[in-house]
């Protein structure tokens, strides 16, 4: 019998030995993750465990759901699975996957959370309606690091043979936190987005310790670009990203994201997970030109209480004259007011 309850904080370690073994499971299942959004935000966890006890009195876990209870101005208040990340929902067997929604659906009720917020990577719930519109990307990694240049498409080698003779040298590291965080922010900006605290970033690079690095480009001594980036099994996970867009031209992305390539084939990894993008943006273009196949992700938002359920997409034209606002704002002032107004945006 399945029984499915509140996560504790000691329940962590065999979470982790869960999600590490879950084909369902995502690099946003383990502890980590969680950890790091308590570190950085007031949202309260409401994380589910599912157990099964056998014959002999033996527990073992069969599956979680990664939840967290947030309040803002549009939906108040939500339960998102979840929070900063592109990947939730329930991860386990189809019993247990199934026993963990219908906890979340009771949750909700019971504290009277509006809406339920599922970010499915696999398997959505039964009963309930796949909201469109975005996609993830992954590539399986060749062998030896030398072929992942022509592992490219064609446009794409023609790009990175640019940046590579463009003085661009690219470096591992997990010291130059405020560097990339300036040129994250500097990115944010340009899209019109408000940029999430560096506390964020620091909290996650502690909480994944060895799994979470920095690839940084520079040019003649300077930081152009840079990415942060985790690892999961047997995939490289870059996630948050930032550049100059003055030295896009000498391709310090096309150039970077080799380099990630490069560093992941090396170090034994199978496939490389490019995250998250809205069908039609700038980034789901620039991943199906890196040689990416797009495969759609069965989000779910559920409507409790015949709630309306918010557009907050980048694309949705209400935003588009704060956006407009928001690029020309000066750096120092969206820096300072940014992590304010990113915990509504989740």
């Amino acid at each position: 019998m399945i029984r499915v309850r509140l996560l504790r904080t000691d329940d962590d370690a065999r979470l982790d030995a869960f999600a590490a073994s879950e084909s369902t499971s995502t690099i946003f299942h383990g502890s980590a993750w969680r950890r790091a959004v308590e570190r950085s935000f007031p949202f309260e966890s409401r994380s589910l465990i599912a157990e099964e006890t056998d014959a002999a009195g033996a527990t073992r876990v069969v599956g979680t759901l990664p939840l967290f209870r947030v309040k803002n101005p549009f939906v108040s208040p939500a339960f998102v699975s979840l929070p900063f990340a592109v990947y939730g929902g329930a991860a386990g067997s189809p019993d247990a996957r199934a026993a963990l929604v219908r906890e979340s659906c009771d949750a909700a009720d019971r504290e009277g959370a509006r809406i339920l917020e599922l970010r499915n990577r696999f398997v959505p719930a039964d009963g309930f309606d796949v909201r469109g519109g975005y996609v993830t990307f992954v590539k399986d990694l060749p062998e030896d690091p030398a072929r992942c240049l022509e592992s490219l498409p064609r446009k794409a080698r023609a790009a990175v043979r640019k940046g590579m003779g463009s003085e661009l040298e690219a470096i591992e590291t997990r010291d130059e936190l405020r560097d990339f965080y300036h040129l994250f922010a500097v990115n944010k900006r340009h899209l019109g987005s408000p940029p999430y605290p560096i506390r964020l970033f620091r909290n996650l690079m502690a909480e994944f310790g060895d799994r979470a690095f920095l690839l940084m480009v520079r040019h003649q001594g300077k930081f152009v670009a840079g990415v942060l980036t985790f690892t999961f099994r047997d995939q490289i996970v870059p996630y948050y990203s930032g550049g100059l867009p003055e030295y896009e031209k000498l391709q310090i992305n096309n150039f970077m994201y080799l380099r990630l390539m490069e560093w992941g084939s090396a170090h034994g990894f199978k496939q490389f997970d490019f995250g998250r993008s809205r069908e039609g943006t700038g980034s789901y273009h620039f991943k199906m030109h890196q040689g990416f196949d797009p495969t759609p992700l069965p989000y779910q938002i559920i409507s409790r209480n015949h709630a309306a359920v918010p557009d907050l997409s980048p694309s949705n034209p209400r935003f588009s004259l704060p956006m407009a606002v928001w690029r020309r704002l000066p750096l120092p002032i969206t820096k300072l007011v940014g992590p304010f107004l990113v915990r509504y945006f989740t």
